[in-house]
């Protein structure tokens, strides 16, 4: 989809354009394999809405705060990889 532009206006004036600062408009984001498959576990055992719910959420793209070089590697769940 378009990036929306929404401008911010002061007494009838724009004085800043709101859509032109946003980095992440118009770009791809992560969506985590295996969050995804953990979805898919969920699905194959829910009913009804909940279940749409679900696969409606499969392909939400995800954003994790990283402090540490650390947190990228490993197999655990403190772990990108993870």
């Amino acid at each position: 989809t378009a990036p929306v532009n929404h401008t911010m206006k002061v007494v009838g004036k724009p004085i800043i354009n709101v859509g032109a600062l946003n980095p992440f408009a118009g770009k791809s984001f992560y969506v985590n394999p295996s969050y995804a498959a953990s979805l898919g576990q969920s699905i194959a055992t829910a009913e009804g809405q909940v279940q749409a719910t679900l696969e409606s959420m499969e392909d939400v793209p995800s954003a994790y705060w990283l402090d540490t070089k650390g947190k990228i590697l490993g197999s655990g769940s403190n772990t990108m990889q993870g």
